[in-house]
């Protein structure tokens, strides 16, 4: 390579680096900021063990718009809020949700790192007390593939405990969303995806569900699709000021994250 070529190589990468540090600028700084709605992940977690009535009932005290929570069954069908599918307790051992019954899994309690409180499994029946009296959205994911049965039994604890308007359903495996669908075509419903240019979004698109994507996932394009077909867009886990400032000039409607937030 000449010393010309290179002159010119080294002067379109540098001037690329540049358009490419223009634009991130342009995004964070000077584009209009939205007015996004919070989700405290996982109850209000940076200073709370997650998913436990501690972190929901903070959340409640909080001028958050929804408490997310995840959902699996227990062996004897009880629906719990845990985001792993194993239990990890304060002794050290750890049980598998699906495995075990609700009482061997509420019996000791869970490994606390953040108080000095003893917190055991939450029912998910006690989240959504705690949601309807703080009067949250009910953020509900829907940990793996459910069947129709627990769809429907799902269903049959929000009636019983809050009600289907005030919850948002969201789920990795497009299917659970399809199948509360089926069953009632007024639900809010998002599809979760940390994958970019997921197959899925097309889908989305399509059959009217609104999206709830990782950081990293979201563009101002992405963001434009939705907004064009009247559906909404989450973004998760936003734990920084800049991020959430990102965020907000991308145009998100929703953020989720671990820590408290005012626009």
């Amino acid at each position: 390579m000449t010393k010309k070529k290179k002159i010119i190589l080294i002067v379109s990468v540098a001037a690329l680096f540049l358009l490419g540090v223009g634009l991130f600028v342009g995004i964070v700084f000077f584009s209009p900021m939205s007015d996004p709605l919070y989700v405290a992940h996982r109850g209000y977690s940076a200073n709370n063990p997650d998913n436990t009535p501690l972190a929901f009932s903070a959340a409640a005290n909080k001028s958050f718009w929804g408490i997310e929570t995840d959902v699996r069954f227990t062996s004897d069908g009880v629906a719990v809020c845990s985001h792993d599918k194993t239990v990890k307790y304060a002794d050290g051992t750890v049980l598998a949700v699906a495995e075990n019954t609700y009482s061997a899994l509420r019996a000791k309690p869970l490994e606390n790192k953040k108080t000095a409180d003893n917190v055991y499994l939450c029912p998910f029946t006690e989240y959504l007390d705690i949601c309807a009296k703080g009067k949250k959205v009910a953020v509900v994911e829907m940990k793996d593939l459910y069947t129709d049965e627990d769809v429907s039994a799902l269903l049959a604890l929000v009636d019983a405990h809050y009600s289907r308007k005030n919850c948002l359903f969201i789920a990795f495996d497009f299917e659970n969303l399809t199948r509360l669908r089926a069953l009632d075509g007024s639900l809010s419903l998002q599809y979760l995806s940390e994958t970019k240019n997921d197959p899925r979004f097309d889908e989305c698109l399509k059959e009217g569900i609104s999206i709830d994507v990782k950081y990293n996932v979201i563009n101002k394009s992405l963001v434009k699709k939705f907004h064009e077909k009247n559906l909404q867009v989450n973004v998760w886990t936003i734990n920084s000021d800049w991020k959430r400032a990102k965020m907000r000039r991308l145009g998100v409607d929703y953020i989720t994250g671990d820590v408290f937030y005012k626009n």
